[in-house]
């Protein structure tokens, strides 16, 4: 019987991982299209970067303190750039622009709760982080092979 707690464990972490990869990788396009075409301000390019940085070292499964936080920082960064945008898009109702504003302020609502509940896993939930083995970062390996 424990095993087979561990196998539907096992799945349960690999398909949350992966959800959270979608999810960087969905905001990374989110950030980074609009920059692309000109149509926002280059510096959200930084921020699709970073978004895709993140789904990468999921997808890597590196150590989990390192992957947690980057977790965290990412999805604070997402939630307070979608929430600004809903804040900025909610003034244009008062200029008539409403058709304008409900599209612009429906995408930035959904990607503030999404990014939010991505905050809220992870300070809440340990096991959603990493569907491997916690790995030493790059060089690591080699620092302790020179200690022994």
């Amino acid at each position: 019987m424990g095993s087979d707690g561990n196998v539907v464990r096992s799945r349960r972490e690999s398909s949350s991982s992966r959800l959270l990869i979608i999810a960087f990788l969905l905001f990374g396009a989110y950030w980074g299209i609009p920059a692309i075409i000109g149509e926002a301000t280059l510096s959200l390019i930084a921020t699709s970067i970073i978004n895709i940085i993140t789904s990468l070292v999921l997808f890597l499964g590196w150590r989990r303190d390192f992957t947690k936080g980057l977790i965290v920082s990412t999805s604070s960064y997402n939630l307070v750039l979608s929430g600004y945008q809903v804040y900025a898009s909610s003034i244009l109702i008062g200029t008539g622009l409403v058709v304008f504003t409900i599209l612009t302020v429906i995408p930035s609502l959904v990607a503030s709760i999404v990014a939010g509940i991505i905050v809220l896993i992870a300070y809440t939930n340990d096991e959603i982080i990493s569907t491997q083995p916690d790995r030493p970062l790059a060089g690591a390996e080699r620092s302790t092979a020179r200690r022994g």
